[in-house]
């Protein structure tokens, strides 16, 4: 839009730059100039696609457009055009400079297609550079010369008009090879997939032969399984009610709970054992001077543990009736010697046994004193607002043991409305879906919370943090935890 300007009403009146100030266009031509440097520089970078082939030209080309296109006419309203006329010139023919330059670049690097838009650019830079020169007064006037622009935008539009033209026959020939290639693999494709369809039919028939075959096959077999599903099923019910009768044997040795309310104050008793059958038991003996108790955690649980609970009880019967032994360390020793005898570990190397704990309580005027011995198993009291653990020795009953620990015996006198905690590890050592036990801290932490409720509500305490920490996990081992007011 400049150049019709420039050629028609031309209001360079020398070559010292005189402006005519009759008119504001005139005043101010730099800002009717825009078109010409925004579309020549849109046109290359949509035909040279920079900002896919070549990202640091694209950003080159970008910056130059925005100071010839924005920031020279913003200064051309604001400020007088003379002050900067010739920075604009110097900025529009670098700005075309590297227009060029980048075609250039990219002839010489990939596609030699381009040839047309750099002739093309070239016709404007040098039709700029001689008009710059001319109205400069670097070169003598010259109507050819002042018109040059004219010369060089119309030669620059049929250059880029054969560019375009060529970039378009360039495309057709590729659309054209890339439909003959893709023919041909069409072609290739649809041939050897009739060979494989052919293939697949004659291995189909040969399939189906094999299928019928194999349909008698599985057919015989199907009756042989379905004969062998009736016997599993048949000895999967004996074995089923074999294990419920060791269930109904194993509970009969038990004492009923209903006997626990006869000689203390309040407790619970949580029993879970983690097949029908349990490896831990509970064994309980009163007389007119004591009680005494014994939680164990036999080795092994199932039907196996369940044989120990068996053995265990049978033992400690003869132990404190017929031997009459009472005291908690000498009842462990004489369980340790037992089972030794009765497995014949010292011959088989049979290292079956278990973990207990054993509390006597002797009966006096106001108070009641406890004797207690663990066998790698604790006790824990609640006792003038404290928290204790008595402690086991490390040493398990059965088995191949250090013969010369003894089992030791710990004496406590208990005042009225006193908690015993007691029972076999299974509680502690469950794990969560993170492998994290249940913890010595946690049974802990629900004791010195609920201390002050009755022990069926603690029960539901426990019962309720198990299973939030198990959140689905399988239990696996069996569990027996009692708790026991003085």
């Amino acid at each position: 839009m400049a150049i019709p300007f420039l050629g028609n009403y031309p209001f360079i009146v020398s070559i010292t730059k005189d402006f005519i100030p009759s008119d504001w266009l005139y005043r101010h031509y730099i800002v009717w100039s825009i078109p010409f440097p925004l579309c020549t520089g849109l046109f290359a970078l949509q035909y040279l696609q920079l900002y896919k082939n070549l990202r640091w030209a694209f950003w080159l080309i970008v910056v130059q457009m925005g100071l010839v296109c924005i920031l020279f006419p913003v200064l051309d309203l604001l400020i007088d055009t003379v002050s900067f006329v010739s920075f604009f010139q110097i900025s529009v023919f670098t700005y075309g400079t590297s227009c060029v330059g980048v075609g250039i670049f990219i002839w010489l690097k990939k596609d030699k297609t381009i040839v047309f838009y750099i002739l093309g650019w070239g016709a404007i830079l040098i039709s700029l550079f001689l008009f710059a020169l001319t109205i400069n007064g670097f070169i003598p006037f010259h109507p050819t010369l002042f018109n040059i622009t004219f010369y060089g935008v119309a030669i620059e539009v049929w250059l880029f008009s054969l560019a375009l033209a060529n970039r378009i026959n360039v495309l057709r020939k590729e659309n054209h090879k890339l439909m003959v290639e893709q023919n041909q693999v069409l072609e290739q494709k649809v041939q050897e997939r009739t060979l494989e369809l052919q293939e697949a039919y004659e291995e189909t028939q040969v399939m189906n032969e094999e299928l019928r075959q194999t349909q008698e096959e599985l057919q015989t077999q199907r009756d042989f399984v379905e004969q062998q599903n009736k016997e599993l099923a048949q000895t999967n019910s004996q074995v089923a009610l074999s294990i419920n009768s060791a269930k109904t044997i194993q509970e009969a040795i038990l004492p009923y709970e209903g006997k626990f309310a006869d000689y203390f104050a309040d407790y619970f008793i949580i029993n879970r054992p983690k097949d029908v059958v349990s490896g831990d038991f509970y064994w309980f003996k009163e007389s007119q001077e004591r009680i005494i108790l014994v939680v164990a955690d036999c080795t092994g649980h199932g039907v196996p543990g369940a044989f120990m609970t068996l053995i265990g009880a049978n033992l400690l019967d003869k132990i404190v009736s017929m031997e009459g032994i009472y005291h908690p360390d000498l009842i462990l020793e004489a369980l340790h010697k037992e089972i030794q005898y009765f497995l014949k570990q010292k011959h088989t190397q049979n290292n079956n046994g278990m973990d207990a704990v054993v509390i006597t309580l002797e009966k006096q005027s106001d108070y009641k004193k406890l004797n207690f011995a663990g066998a790698k198993n604790n006790l824990l009291l609640w006792s003038g607002n404290e928290l204790q653990e008595l402690k086991g020795t490390r040493k398990s009953i059965g088995g191949i043991q250090n013969e010369e620990k003894r089992f030791e015996n710990q004496e406590v006198i208990l005042q009225e409305g006193d908690l015993l905690y007691l029972g076999s590890d299974g509680l502690e050592d469950q794990n969560n879906a993170k492998r994290k036990k249940f913890g010595k801290k946690k049974i802990q932490s629900i004791i010195q919370e609920n201390y002050h409720i009755s022990l069926s509500e603690q029960k539901q305490k426990f019962t309720e943090a198990l299973q939030q920490h198990m959140e689905g996990e399988l239990q696996r081992d069996d569990i027996l935890w009692m708790g026991i007011k003085i």
